[in-house]
């Protein structure tokens, strides 16, 4: 978490910019595969007999490798200009609700919203020599909606750190945040994918609620060493010749016992606060 207010703002960020970079990864990764698929998406598109076959093909190239499942959707004109229909889609989380700007547009990594959340997605054009035919779609739910009735929520993004509040790229979107509020995520192209807001005073809340778990735990050790204490104890009772003898090393035992105990109940509630 660092030292410092600034420090844990700035893991943050890296954090927050690796998870987007591996995800983007995965969806253009998942759309590329699919636009590979032309042949069979021409068959397909062209005699439904075909079809079972791409829904197979999209199904095993969508195949999770991580606890992530990324969609895949292939879309084709339906004869109307600048219109489309989806013809295969793969299991998973994918919404047929993108723009047609969208999908007859080029290759590109965008976000967009979705019931389940924020979605990452990449749209790649499927050619067969020089003819676009149809155009492959993979995305990937980002980030949750918050539990909110407001149209424009916040969406919560789960990183190491716990989950940070991410916005859409809306007309106020800038290049720059100042950076106690937070900052922007782009793509390789330099276009906002979305605004990450950060609290000062929530990372500062998580700084310590990690210190104090790290130092309940710095601790175990001593106390159990204190716990363990009591085991010589209790042998000396029993070789002790006098009752008198008997009763100081029971107490000796009692008092380890009762010290290791109040160690952990602090210790629980140190990480608790």
């Amino acid at each position: 978490f660092g030292l410092t207010a600034d420090a844990t703002a700035a893991r943050v960020e890296r954090d927050v910019r690796a998870i987007v970079a591996d995800r983007s990864n995965d969806v253009e990764h998942l759309a590329r595969r699919v636009a590979q698929e032309g042949p069979l998406i021409a068959e397909a598109a062209a005699s439904r007999d075909r079809l079972p076959a791409l829904f197979d093909r999209l199904s095993a190239l969508a195949s999770p490798t991580d606890q992530h499942g990324v969609a895949a959707t292939v879309y084709v004109p339906d004869g109307r200009a600048g219109s489309f229909r989806v013809l295969a889609w793969s299991d998973g989380p994918g919404e047929k609700n993108l723009t047609a700007a969208r999908l007859a547009g080029q290759a590109s990594l965008f976000v967009a919203p979705g019931h389940a959340g924020l979605r990452l997605v990449f749209v790649d054009p499927v050619l067969v020599g020089d003819r676009r035919i149809a155009v492959a779609v993979a995305e990937t739910v980002l980030a949750t909606s918050a539990p909110t009735a407001s149209p424009t929520a916040e969406r919560d993004l789960a990183t190491s750190f716990g989950p940070v509040a991410i916005v859409e790229p809306y007309a106020s979107t800038h290049e720059e945040l100042p950076a106690s509020s937070g900052f922007v995520v782009t793509t390789p192209t330099r276009t906002p994918l979305f605004e990450v807001h950060l609290s000062s005073s929530d990372l500062q809340a998580r700084r310590w609620t990690f210190r104090r778990r790290v130092l309940a735990v710095a601790v175990l050790p001593t106390i159990a060493a204190v716990g363990l204490l009591a085991f010589p104890a209790l042998q000396r009772r029993r070789r002790s010749p006098s009752r008198r003898g008997w009763l100081e090393w029971t107490l000796a035992a009692a008092l380890a016992a009762a010290a290791a105990g109040a160690g952990l109940l602090g210790a629980a509630a140190i990480a608790r606060v």
